[in-house]
């Protein structure tokens, strides 16, 4: 009886392995309705208004939906303006925002929040897609960058010429380095707009010449319309520019040296800004040639990857056509 029991004894537990998950398997489909019902209740729970607001979120966060918005904004902005109650709208500009945290404040209107912070934010972004065609796009070959920039400095040149042309001498001709600007939000917005029926080409074409023809502009503007220059301040905010580009040629400094230096230098924040996203290098892609397949020794496994008139190639043998003989040939 005991030699019997230790013969069969195995065999009878497996055997009565199944009766143990029959009997859980209400369990089991007990838990998996009530998560069911919980999603279920969950979902009737959402309002009318969750798949509203999700298109909303949806349609903000595309470039179309942005550059829509950037030009409602700026049609309201010339009605309200122009109306009769255009100084609500100054009021509004110079509304006063504070920051203070302990003994710390910081206190600017909505207009300098907007120009020198947000816009600073921007041009960071801007400044940072640039680097990266510099790095692994379009710009790896330098020569390619020329166009844009001539053409950044015939967008600056002409409308001189014609702000020039039409405007008579005197007090109001010391206005022709205001037309040189471009507005870089409003170029990108309106290449937004094309969405993707624009090339890539177009777009880092544009971006390149809104951001010389900004930060040269901003430049010519600073020089010509400051009723103070100091050299001593200006040839320091050059020299400290060019430290920035001497460290970033030779790698060394970490990204609060930068942020210090162009602190310091005291040129506006829009050019800081693209200046701080042109110093992040990007990794180049590789392009190497890929390593040959690792093929055991004495083995008729493959690379699956590698075709079979290529394989003998990669092996470094002959690259004349061949047979491949498979196992099954093998064994006939």
């Amino acid at each position: 009886m005991r030699r019997w029991a230790a013969q069969h004894g195995p065999w009878l537990d497996r055997a009565a392995a199944p009766s143990s998950v029959s009997d859980s398997a209400p369990t089991l489909r007990t838990c998996s309705r009530a998560g069911t019902d919980t999603s279920r209740a969950r979902r009737e729970d959402r309002t009318a208004a969750g798949p509203r607001l999700g298109t909303l979120r949806d349609f903000l966060t595309t470039e179309a939906g942005g550059a829509i918005v950037l030009l409602a904004a700026t049609l309201t902005a010339l009605v309200w303006a122009n109306s009769p109650w255009r100084d609500s709208y100054v009021q509004l500009w110079a509304t006063d925002i504070t920051l203070a945290a302990g003994d710390f404040r910081l206190s600017y209107d909505l207009g300098h929040w907007v120009n020198d912070g947000l816009m600073t934010l921007f041009f960071l972004l801007v400044g940072m897609e640039l680097r990266r065609e510099f790095d692994m796009g379009e710009f790896r070959e330098r020569r390619r960058v020329q166009v844009p920039v001539i053409a950044a400095l015939g967008g600056m040149l002409l409308p001189v010429a014609i702000f020039l042309a039409i405007t008579p001498a005197g007090e109001a001709a010391r206005g022709w380095a205001m037309v040189m600007a471009t507005d870089t939000a409003f170029a990108v917005g309106v290449l937004a707009l094309v969405g993707r029926r624009s090339s890539l080409r177009l777009r880092i074409f544009l971006l390149t010449l809104v951001i010389v023809d900004d930060v040269a502009a901003i430049s010519v503007i600073a020089v010509v319309h400051s009723t103070n220059v100091q050299p001593l301040a200006l040839v320091a905010g050059v020299a400290l520019l060019g430290a920035m580009v001497v460290l970033r040629r030779i790698g060394a400094g970490t990204s609060w040296i930068y942020v210090a230096l162009a602190w310091g230098s005291g040129w506006p924040p829009r050019p800081r800004g693209a200046s701080h996203g042109g110093r992040c290098r990007r990794r180049p892609a590789d392009r190497r040639p890929p390593a040959a397949p690792r093929v055991a020794p004495g083995s008729d496994r493959r690379d699956p990857s590698v075709p079979p008139a290529a394989e003998p190639c990669a092996r470094g043998r002959s690259c004349a056509p061949h047979h491949h003989v498979t196992l099954a040939e093998r064994a006939t």
